[in-house]
């Protein structure tokens, strides 16, 4: 099979074109004084290292017009990710940005989520397929004849009282039919 390394070509550079437009359609537009702009792409770059993504470059004038596209598009991830995270008091819309105050207040949000242990922790844990359910199990602390498990979906509980996954449970007993 023969590969048409042009065709891949044009379609990755469609692709960008396609990315281009869509950032442009979204970015904000304003009046940004450089100083602003710089401290503001300061938190965004501190908030990146998280995403172990590349640093936006500082900007050498004030920005008249639309924000610059790297910067929109690390402002797009942070929504999405704050969004699955469900931390809506770190979450902005990206349309409101157009002054220095806007800027302002939307730093001390990245700012606030960049600190913020539990957004730390969601995005250090690595992403599971979508079907995947989580498992809880609430434990009470105490002696070990008051403890109790409340059993979940999914959850069984075994004759000496422990709490087993359905799933392991299944491979259990055709391992034990196995055995016979």
């Amino acid at each position: 099979m023969q590969i048409d390394k042009d065709m891949i070509m044009e379609k990755a550079m469609a692709a960008d074109m396609a990315e281009q437009v869509a950032v442009e359609e979204v970015a904000p537009s304003g009046t940004f004084s450089r100083n602003s702009m710089n401290r503001f792409i300061d938190s965004v770059n501190k908030l990146l290292k998280l995403f172990a993504a590349p640093a936006i470059a500082q900007v050498e004038e004030d920005v008249d017009g639309p924000m610059p596209a790297p910067l929109v598009k690390a402002l797009m991830m942070f929504d999405a990710a704050l969004g699955d995270a469900k931390m809506d008091e770190y979450m902005f819309d990206i349309a409101d940005i157009q002054t220095d105050r806007d800027l302002m207040m939307v730093r001390g949000k990245l700012d606030s989520a960049e600190k913020d242990r539990a957004f730390r922790s969601f995005l250090a844990k690595p992403m599971g397929d979508v079907d995947e359910q989580e498992m809880e199990i609430e434990v009470s602390v105490g002696a070990p004849d008051e403890m109790e498990m409340t059993e979940r979906e999914g959850m069984h509980r075994m004759p000496d009282g422990t709490m087993m996954k359905d799933e392991d449970m299944e491979e259990d007993e055709y391992f034990m039919s196995r055995m016979k």
